[in-house]
């Protein structure tokens, strides 16, 4: 038997997975025994070594159950859904939870998991933007009150109670734990300025924009160098469309494992974003003392103050968002107080104390 059978979403880089670490770590402190249900493509050499090291079960999902799916996909979604409640039946009937946690990165993930006879948390790292499917709602509604839904902002809880026929009692939103990378900086008032962005090189996240701003401040300022970490669908393509004069400071370093060095080289960050659930980049930054730049979408409201921790700009903005680098770029004591300010914004609520908290509230569970 084990407290908490887990089904995590995520891929091989981005908020979701550093969420799934949080959480097995906070399943360590409160020593629940957990098993985790894992896909292939997930199990990188880091997360093998840390599930062994801290002696977490973990079942990794049979190839041919990955390809019956995908040849499922191409013909109904109540196929999914029976192969889905038919595997982690199995599952469930071999640990006999306490409760169930997905951690999803799509709206309706896994909803076929509700049909189990046990207290479900559902974590949803993005948000709705459109009614879920007929089959998706009678799952929900077969389910009830015995469905608990986490999500990592305000403006999503608001977004899934819009689309989502939940009671909204059963949908708490509270920020996530964030990795702090706070660093010493030098009080900079010459010499390089580095500009940052983390995350996936993809179509929401605006890499194309990104370029375009990355392209004229460049081209005007000769001491400024944009750095973007992370991979993705898309970087092939923003690379090749990076003139060869600016290649040396136009940087698409891939995927980092340590993203210290970057945070703590980094004077300002830049995150022209078309979609954000919650902005872990964002705070990340926040806690190395960072300015920060972004677009006005999603949660990144609740992150950013409007000019105390850094800048908001309405997405697609590009002139305004040319000024307000500018505006950074060309004064050192207004980064500094805004990095500052940024600083003592993340202690105060993004630290693990207060995400145990929440956690424990939702969980409601002893060990």
């Amino acid at each position: 038997m084990v407290d908490i059978l887990i089904f995590p979403q995520f891929e091989s880089f981005g908020g979701a997975k550093t969420y799934f670490y949080h959480l097995l770590k906070y399943c360590i402190q409160k020593k629940y025994i957990v098993c985790v249900i894992l896909n292939s493509y997930q199990l990188d050499s880091s997360l093998t070594t840390f599930l062994n090291t801290q002696s977490i079960k973990y079942i990794i999902i049979p190839g041919w159950f990955i390809k019956l799916r995908k040849l499922f996909a191409k013909f109904s979604e109540i196929l999914i859904i029976i192969l889905e409640i038919f595997y982690a039946f199995i599952y469930w009937h071999r640990f006999k939870p306490k409760r169930i946690l997905i951690s999803a990165t799509k709206p309706g993930q896994l909803f076929g998991l509700f049909l189990i006879p046990t207290k479900i948390i559902y974590i949803l790292h993005t948000y709705p933007t459109k009614n879920l499917t007929i089959y998706q709602n009678l799952l929900l509604k077969y389910k009830k009150a015995k469905v608990n839904l986490i999500t990592v902002s305000d403006f999503s809880r608001n977004q899934i109670c819009k689309y989502i026929p939940i009671a909204k009692e059963n949908v708490v939103a509270f920020p996530p734990f964030v990795n702090n990378y706070q660093c010493q900086k030098p009080n900079k008032t010459t010499g390089q300025i580095n500009i940052l962005t983390c995350g996936h090189v993809i179509w929401y996240k605006q890499p194309d924009l990104w370029l375009n701003i990355a392209l004229k401040i460049v081209s005007k300022y000769e001491n400024v160098n944009f750095t973007w970490v992370g991979s993705g669908p898309d970087i092939q393509k923003i690379k090749n469309a990076i003139p060869l004069n600016y290649v040396k400071r136009i940087n698409f370093v891939g995927m980092k494992v340590d993203l210290s060095p970057f945070y703590c080289k980094a004077d300002i960050y830049f995150q022209p974003s078309l979609i954000e659930s919650f902005g872990m980049s964002v705070a990340e930054a926040m806690s190395a003392s960072l300015p920060v730049l972004a677009t006005d979408v999603g949660a990144l409201s609740e992150v950013i103050d409007q000019e105390k921790t850094g800048y908001l700009v309405k997405n697609n903005d590009q002139e305004n968002l040319i000024q307000k680098l500018e505006l950074l770029i060309n004064d050192p004591k207004l980064r500094q107080r805004l990095g500052a300010l940024g600083s003592v914004k993340f202690e105060k609520q993004y630290n693990f104390k207060n995400w145990v908290n929440k956690m424990d509230q939702s969980l409601k569970l002893k060990p």
